[in-house]
């Protein structure tokens, strides 16, 4: 129950995130990505580690989510920065 309770609360958080990604232009969307990467994917991966079959699979999970959490923001970063500059 907690686990599918996670994975739901991430799912509210990608969605409407998804939706303004869609109907947003320009640098503005890069807001739409942040929530994703900092709120709804550990979300989503914590619920799934819960639901995991086995400690191995827990594990990987985290290595994923650890992954996407610490990467996202810098990528958001990076990406905003490159907007900015004049050749980019």
């Amino acid at each position: 129950m907690l686990g599918q309770t996670l994975v739901w609360a991430g799912t509210a958080v990608i969605v409407p995130a998804a939706a303004g990604l869609l109907t947003t232009s320009g640098a503005r969307r890069l807001h739409f990505v942040g929530a994703v990467t900092t709120v709804g994917v550990p979300l989503v991966v914590a619920g799934l580690m819960v639901d995991a079959a086995a400690v191995s699979d827990a594990l990987k999970l985290a290595v994923i989510g650890l992954l996407l959490v610490a990467t996202g923001p810098a990528t958001v970063t990076a990406v905003a920065r490159a907007m900015g500059r004049p050749d980019g």
